[in-house]
């Protein structure tokens, strides 16, 4: 595997978690299906975070900028794949 396949990996990781980070946040999606399932009408909805206290909860404009970075890193390896 060379430094090019390695960012490629570190990329698609970062949007699409690959092993046991994967399964906590399967895992979280069906306690907030189920959670959810069963609250009060007009109680607030859960979400996957809910049911992950580990995780460190970030602000709006945090995950925005996290969310930027992560395809910004994207698109400079697939832009790079595409100059080959």
């Amino acid at each position: 595997m060379d430094s090019v396949e390695y960012s490629e990996w570190l990329a698609f990781d970062a949007i699409e978690p690959i092993g046991s980070r994967r399964d906590d946040y399967n895992a979280a999606m069906q306690c907030a299906l189920h959670a959810n399932m069963n609250r009060k009408v007009g109680a607030k909805a859960y979400e996957p975070l809910d049911f992950m206290p580990f995780m460190p909860q970030e602000t709006e404009d945090e995950k925005q900028a996290r969310l930027q970075k992560e395809f910004e890193a994207w698109a400079r390896t697939y832009n790079a794949n595409l100059k080959k």
